[in-house]
């Protein structure tokens, strides 16, 4: 199953918040690198959700975008 826009930006949402959790307790205990392992391996996550919210955005921005006719310059 293919992930909607609304899905995946959804999905990055809670995985930001995880995130934001266990950040809140690395600070507390920044020796712990469970916490900061866990930390990295959510960041990434986001990031793959980020890189494929902009991979379904350009399509729609190309579609949005008419090309220009061929410009010539006159002078006055």
């Amino acid at each position: 199953m293919q992930a909607t826009p609304f899905n995946a930006m959804k999905k990055r949402e809670e995985l930001k918040a995880q995130r934001n959790l266990l950040f809140e307790q690395f600070l507390r205990n920044p020796l712990d690198t469970s916490l900061a392992l866990k930390i990295k391996i959510i960041d990434d996550q986001v990031a793959a959700c980020a890189e494929q919210m902009e991979r379904e955005r350009k399509p729609e921005l190309r579609s949005a975008v008419r090309p220009l006719g061929k410009m010539t310059c006159t002078s006055e």
